[in-house]
């Protein structure tokens, strides 16, 4: 014959109850997922900042207005990839003869870089700042400055 529930023990005396090592695994999933949300959050904030500190600075350097701007939100790499090569086609097509774009795209190269140390260090400042996700933007620079369209392209 079954024993009714004693209700004054706690619910993990209860042989229906939850085992720690099942505790454990459904506390370290909630904890993973957190954390996965906190990096992918993290992520997104950092390529925010570098879009907008790089289009701040081409707008200072060449004299951008705003209505020349492309528009739309940084919510990942491809959507700053779009934003990006967007803002240098414009860019470089303002620019007059070839020998401006060409100081234009060495000019950009360094603008980019600036931009992400600026982005860098506002992660530092707020505390999001991982090493992972310094090296991802870093990668992403890489592959941005290789596949910038050349000056030559944007006529």
């Amino acid at each position: 014959m079954a024993k009714p529930q004693d209700d004054s023990q706690p619910k993990y005396m209860h042989i229906e109850g939850k085992t720690q090592y099942e505790m454990a695994q459904s506390i370290d999933a909630a904890f993973a997922a957190a954390e996965a949300s906190i990096h992918h959050q993290s992520e997104e904030v950092a390529l925010q900042w570098w879009y907008q500190q790089f289009e701040l600075q081409i707008q200072e350097e060449f004299n951008v207005p705003d209505s020349c701007l492309p528009s739309g939100n940084v919510t990942n790499e491809q959507s700053f990839l779009q934003l990006y090569l967007a803002l240098v086609k414009r860019t470089l097509q303002i620019q007059g003869d070839p020998k401006q774009k060409l100081s234009a795209g060495i000019t950009i190269n360094l603008l980019l870089e600036r931009s992400l140390l600026d982005a860098i260090d506002m992660m530092q400042a707020k505390q999001i700042w991982r090493f992972d996700l310094q090296r991802k933007l870093q990668t992403l620079q890489g592959r941005l400055i290789n596949e910038r369209p050349s000056p030559a392209a944007s006529s």
